[in-house]
């Protein structure tokens, strides 16, 4: 099975470092892209030999950085690709058993689409399951991308899959807007304008959509749905 392991790299380099680090069996499939204005990894020579660095030609949003390396994926013939946080601390064979639970998805034809960890931490698309649903929707750089995409997923008929792994998220997370005031201050202030664009595309707030196509009242179910519910979890 072919695959991309994605980091996405805007501050904190030392949490980049342990993330890495933690994940050796992703090492030759490992993708950072530098979002850095200065391209700061350009001189930075501490990664295992096979990891590569890209540079974009302006810094990429989250969702962005999401799309560009499923578009690499795609050019290099990829049967999935896989994004983990660069605030994440892998332990205890976790990678090992990521690999193995999708390797075992793909030879089993099972219809899945996702297979993540605890909030997203690791997650695995399928390519396949991607050419039907598409891209990842930028009008959010962020925050409620994620809930966007697995809704998306779970109206295709993929199915959405949970492993629990042993993982440290570091300083509880978001990270990479805590260490930039001017991006902890645009989420400030975005964030309501985000999240009632999420309503007006899905006919309500995160797990109370209604409606089954994008910004068509027309579609809308009687009842939100939570849809998690739906979620399965793996062994």
């Amino acid at each position: 099975m072919k695959y991309l392991v994605g980091f996405f790299y805007r501050n904190s380099l030392e949490y980049l470092k342990i993330a890495v680090q933690s994940v050796k069996p992703f090492w030759k499939h490992i993708v950072i892209i530098d979002n850095t204005p200065e391209l700061s990894l350009r001189s930075e020579r501490a990664f295992p030999e096979g990891v590569t660095i890209v540079e974009p030609p302006s810094p990429l949003t989250f969702t962005q950085s999401m799309n560009l390396i499923i578009r690499m994926a795609e050019e290099q013939g990829c049967d999935a690709v896989i994004f983990m946080h660069n605030d994440v601390q892998a332990h205890a064979n976790a990678a090992d058993r990521f690999l193995h639970t999708m390797n075992e998805l793909h030879r089993s034809g099972i219809h899945w689409g996702l297979l993540m960890t605890q909030q997203f931490l690791i997650v695995a698309q399928n390519m396949k399951m991607i050419r039907e649903v598409g891209l990842w929707d930028t009008v959010w750089p962020d925050i409620f991308s994620d809930y966007d995409y697995c809704y998306r997923v779970y109206l295709s008929g993929y199915e959405i899959l949970k492993l629990e792994l042993p993982l440290t998220h570091h300083n509880e997370g978001g990270n990479t807007v805590k260490a930039d005031l001017n991006l902890w201050s645009l989420t400030l202030l975005n964030a309501p304008m985000w999240h009632d664009y999420y309503q007006i595309k899905w006919g309500g707030e995160i797990l109370k959509e209604t409606y089954r196509v994008p910004f068509s009242p027309g579609s809308a179910n009687n009842q939100a749905e939570d849809w998690t519910q739906r979620i399965r979890n793996m062994s």
